[in-house]
């Protein structure tokens, strides 16, 4: 995500189309100066969207626990391949025949 950037709101009315196209084309949101109001964010659908997955992802401190051990450990380059059976047999599916 590049970097936010703010905007008058009588300005992005008159640029909406172009800031529209720039928040979806740089992953990027802008926040919308309205004076004596509160201020508004203008983010793309699909960036929300993964932005609440992600929160959702990381409620549970036991998945959010598991999700950054993974990481590290993807980061590390430690990680081994592993067969669709190795990997059934780690979550207790059996192997994949026995599934199939």
């Amino acid at each position: 995500m590049s970097m936010t950037f703010s905007i008058n709101y009588n300005q992005a009315l008159s640029q909406f189309d172009e800031i529209c196209d720039r928040v979806i084309a740089e992953k990027d949101f802008v926040i919308l100066e309205r004076g004596d109001r509160e201020n508004v964010a203008l983010i793309s659908a699909q960036e929300l969207t993964s932005i609440l997955e992600t929160l959702h992802l990381l409620k549970s401190p036991k998945n959010a626990i598991r999700l950054f051990e993974a990481l590290e450990e993807a980061d590390s380059r430690t990680v081994l391949p592993k067969t669709l059976n190795e990997l059934k047999q780690e979550v207790g599916l059996g192997t994949a025949k026995e599934t199939a």
